[in-house]
């Protein structure tokens, strides 16, 4: 399947950095959603809906198995519809600057999340992610239900 085709090739990719530079820190990030009540791309982009949750999925669960930071962007992104939200996009499939600035918040609460988790014992290392994400975790919440960034149970507006 495409899904499969796409989280197999990422696996490859994870694996080569993980074997060639194995103190790299990875992350990986969910597929957006897109929004086929824009006409631009809507034809051509506007039926994955099944296969951008079905890479999501595998791609969480290739994080889980190699031990490396999941980042769900299908959450903050999504409208209740699992659609792009239309706020963030004004063709369906690309974001403009608030869908950018939605986009970092996630990533950067995810990184947070780890930083804090890596450097429980380090008093010294947790200073540098605390003082550099601080700004963004009153807005780091996690959606409950079905899995991060699977595209079900994604916040509604």
């Amino acid at each position: 399947t495409p899904a499969a085709e796409v989280v197999a090739n990422v696996r490859k990719i994870v694996e080569r950095f993980q074997s060639e530079s194995p103190r790299t820190k990875l992350y990986v990030q969910s597929v957006f959603p897109v929004n086929d009540s824009f006409k631009k791309y809507a034809a051509k982009h506007g039926r994955h809906d099944a296969d951008i949750v079905a890479v999501n999925k595998g791609l969480q669960a290739l994080c889980a198995e190699k031990g490396i930071v999941y980042i769900d962007l299908w959450t903050p992104l999504a409208d209740k519809n699992g659609k792009l939200r239309a706020d963030l996009t004004n063709d369906g499939l690309h974001l403009m600057g608030e869908g950018y600035i939605a986009r970092r918040g996630a990533a950067l609460c995810e990184i947070e999340r780890s930083a804090r988790s890596e450097t429980k014992g380090s008093a010294r290392m947790r200073a540098l992610p605390f003082t550099l994400f601080r700004a963004y975790s009153t807005h780091c919440t996690r959606s409950t239900g079905s899995p991060a960034g699977s595209g079900l149970g994604s916040k509604s507006e």
